[in-house]
């Protein structure tokens, strides 16, 4: 009889591994963005039995435990299908949930469905691999995610007729040329949805100070002192912000030099130190020079020398202040060490105040054990979540939250 029990477990053990090779992308809460698993809970026989609790882990390319959790039936994130009466259960995830940002990589997943009233656990033991670009992408590039095929036959029309502009009659194409003259073709030649990139909303070659017809300059100024302010990051955008117009920088005179159209723009500026106008509109008729105004901002100092004040202020896209949003922080690798103090991993958080401004003090990722330590940073209010995003803490008093 034992011979015949320890037979079962491993043909238990076997019959829950995973077979396939899963490719996501993390990009957001979309199906390609999204992992899941079907398994099922065996009794010693090999026979299905029902499960009425689980736990998950899940190891990143580095071998760390990225993820833990235990659930039960009821979780939102357990679906079941019954076959034969017995259930098959089915685990859904979103990778953003598992390891924020993430690395590019192989991650294992290990989920152990436990039946209490048998006192048996069934291993199951998964992956897959994450990727750093959509999987959509390459499709879209050549026009295949056009609703039709004829749509993927005109897009690669469009890339012969370039090679054969450039070099007709000829074999012999330098590749570089090839693509300035795709991607830098006017976005009125882009008739097709997904042709020659997704969401292009302007010429390649005309981003950075813009491709407009008026020359215009913005200057950033300090409102108290009426002095410039150089090096403030300058993003000019349009009314509904669902594309970036032009870029740049502030010299030491505080201009930035751009090229606009005559319509209306969503200047988005930031300077460590400094507190700009929340989403000023500027209105362009013509050459012209305009201001942009801020104030000099102090966040204090930290609760201790040794720590970093992280602060921001958030606001929504017609740049009313968001108050009563929660900013929490936390190291998702788990417990980590400062020097000989420990470092617990659960998380910190602050509420925006009603101007939409919050800190958190942190350590450093540098002052923290281990390469390239990251916090997890997420902003969310009670309608869903606004970011999460990973990122190193600077080695600085105080930091302005960017990305």
């Amino acid at each position: 009889m034992k011979r015949h029990i320890a037979f079962a477990a491993l043909l238990l053990v076997l019959s829950s591994s995973a077979v396939g090779w899963p490719v996501v992308n993390n990009s957001g809460q979309s199906a390609e963005d999204s992992v899941s698993f079907a398994f099922r809970s065996l009794d010693s026989l090999g026979n299905p039995v029902a499960a009425d609790s689980f736990f998950v882990l899940v190891v990143g390319p580095s071998g760390d435990s990225v993820f833990a959790e235990a659930i039960t039936t009821g979780s939102s994130r357990l679906d079941s299908v019954m076959q034969a009466d017995a259930p098959i259960y089915i685990y859904g995830v979103a990778v953003a949930d598992i390891d924020g940002s993430g690395s590019a990589g192989s991650y294992s997943v290990s989920i152990s469905a436990r039946s209490s009233n048998l006192s048996l656990t069934t291993p199951f033991v998964g992956s897959f691999q994450l990727v750093d670009w959509e999987l959509d992408d390459m499709g879209d590039s050549i026009g295949l995610a056009a609703e039709y095929a004829a749509a993927a036959l005109d897009s690669l029309g469009r890339c012969l007729e370039a090679l054969d502009s450039l070099s007709p009659g000829t074999a012999t194409v330098d590749s570089a040329s090839v693509a300035r003259a795709v991607w830098n073709a006017p976005q009125i030649n882009h008739v097709l949805g997904g042709t020659f990139g997704r969401y292009l909303d302007t010429e390649i070659s005309g981003m950075g100070s813009g491709s407009g017809a008026f020359a215009v300059t913005l200057v950033a100024t300090d409102s108290s002192s009426s002095q410039p302010v150089a090096g403030a990051r300058i993003a000019v955008r349009n009314l509904d912000q669902s594309g970036l117009i032009a870029v740049g920088s502030s010299d030491a005179s505080g201009r930035t030099l751009l090229n606009l159209d005559a319509d209306s723009f969503v200047v988005v500026a930031s300077a460590p130190g400094y507190i700009f106008e929340a989403y000023d509109t500027v209105e362009i008729a013509g050459a012209a020079t305009d201001t942009i105004w801020c104030f000099r901002f102090d966040p204090g100092e930290p609760a201790s020398p040794s720590l970093c004040r992280v602060y921001g202020r958030l606001f929504t896209l017609e740049g009313v202040p968001t108050s009563e949003a929660t900013v929490t922080a936390h190291l998702p690798k788990g417990v980590s060490r400062m020097g000989d103090v420990i470092v617990s991993p659960f998380p910190v958080t602050a509420t925006t105040d009603s101007t939409g401004y919050f800190y958190l003090d942190l350590i450093p990722s540098d002052s923290l054990v281990g390469n390239d330590t990251r916090y997890e940073l997420a902003i969310s209010r009670s309608d869903g979540n606004i970011l999460r995003k990973r990122m190193k803490i600077p080695t600085a008093t105080s930091w302005q939250l960017s990305w």
